[in-house]
Protein backbone atom coordinates (compact mmCIF):
# COMPACT_ATOMS: atom_id res chain seq x y z
CA UNK A 1 0.00 0.00 0.00
CA UNK A 2 2.76 1.92 1.09
CA UNK A 3 4.53 2.00 -2.84
CA UNK A 4 1.51 2.46 -3.91
CA UNK A 5 0.99 5.51 -2.01
CA UNK A 6 4.65 6.69 -3.16
CA UNK A 7 3.85 6.48 -6.44
CA UNK A 8 0.76 8.10 -6.97
CA UNK A 9 2.81 11.24 -4.89
CA UNK A 10 5.62 11.18 -7.66
CA UNK A 11 2.96 11.02 -10.35
CA UNK A 12 1.37 14.21 -8.95
CA UNK A 13 4.56 15.96 -8.01
CA UNK A 14 6.15 15.24 -11.76
CA UNK A 15 3.18 17.00 -12.93
CA UNK A 16 3.75 20.25 -11.03
CA UNK A 17 7.55 20.03 -11.85
CA UNK A 18 6.76 19.33 -15.55
CA UNK A 19 5.75 23.67 -15.43
CA UNK A 20 9.40 24.42 -15.05
CA UNK A 21 11.46 21.41 -16.03
CA UNK A 22 11.55 19.06 -19.03
CA UNK A 23 10.68 15.33 -18.94
CA UNK A 24 14.59 14.52 -19.34
CA UNK A 25 15.40 16.88 -16.11
CA UNK A 26 12.82 15.24 -13.89
CA UNK A 27 13.89 11.60 -14.84
CA UNK A 28 18.00 12.80 -14.32
CA UNK A 29 16.81 13.61 -10.68
CA UNK A 30 14.78 10.56 -10.31
CA UNK A 31 18.17 8.81 -11.24
CA UNK A 32 20.45 11.19 -8.83
CA UNK A 33 18.15 10.63 -5.67
CA UNK A 34 17.90 6.75 -6.44
CA UNK A 35 21.50 6.33 -6.95
CA UNK A 36 22.07 8.51 -4.15
CA UNK A 37 19.70 6.16 -1.85
CA UNK A 38 20.87 3.01 -3.29
CA UNK A 39 24.40 3.34 -2.60
CA UNK A 40 23.12 4.09 0.92
CA UNK A 41 21.59 0.69 1.21
CA UNK A 42 24.61 -0.80 -0.83
CA UNK A 43 27.39 0.15 2.03
CA UNK A 44 24.98 -1.28 4.53
CA UNK A 45 24.48 -4.62 2.74
CA UNK A 46 28.22 -4.74 2.01
CA UNK A 47 29.23 -4.14 5.91
CA UNK A 48 26.41 -6.47 7.13
CA UNK A 49 26.94 -9.56 5.03
CA UNK A 50 30.55 -8.81 3.63
CA UNK A 51 29.89 -9.56 0.48
CA UNK A 52 32.23 -7.89 -1.98
CA UNK A 53 31.79 -7.31 -5.69
CA UNK A 54 34.51 -9.69 -6.84
CA UNK A 55 32.10 -12.35 -5.86
CA UNK A 56 30.18 -11.24 -9.23
CA UNK A 57 30.42 -12.63 -12.45
CA UNK A 58 30.93 -10.00 -15.12
CA UNK A 59 28.10 -11.00 -17.31
CA UNK A 60 25.66 -10.50 -13.91
CA UNK A 61 27.44 -7.04 -13.85
CA UNK A 62 26.56 -6.15 -17.22
CA UNK A 63 22.86 -8.04 -16.77
CA UNK A 64 22.21 -5.43 -13.99
CA UNK A 65 23.71 -2.34 -15.53
CA UNK A 66 21.51 -2.66 -18.32
CA UNK A 67 18.56 -4.06 -16.44
CA UNK A 68 19.20 -0.48 -14.15
CA UNK A 69 20.35 1.64 -16.60
CA UNK A 70 18.84 1.47 -19.53
CA UNK A 71 15.50 -0.42 -18.37
CA UNK A 72 14.93 1.96 -15.94
CA UNK A 73 15.81 5.21 -17.67
CA UNK A 74 13.86 4.40 -21.03
CA UNK A 75 10.70 3.75 -18.74
CA UNK A 76 11.06 6.93 -16.37
CA UNK A 77 11.49 9.12 -19.80
CA UNK A 78 8.69 7.76 -21.62
CA UNK A 79 6.49 7.66 -18.44
CA UNK A 80 7.45 11.65 -17.93
CA UNK A 81 5.94 11.69 -21.05
CA UNK A 82 3.07 10.27 -20.99
CA UNK A 83 2.48 12.72 -17.84
CA UNK A 84 2.93 15.81 -19.66
CA UNK A 85 0.98 14.04 -22.65
CA UNK A 86 -2.36 13.76 -20.58
CA UNK A 87 -1.86 17.22 -19.16
CA UNK A 88 -2.26 18.51 -22.99
CA UNK A 89 -5.30 16.53 -23.00
CA UNK A 90 -6.66 17.38 -19.93
CA UNK A 91 -6.74 20.99 -20.85
CA UNK A 92 -8.61 20.47 -24.55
Amino acid sequence: MLAVMSYSIYTVLSKKLQKDYSPIEITMAMIITTITMQMILVLTEVHTYETTITNVSIDSLFGIFYVGAIGTAAYFLLYQRVIKMQALFMHR
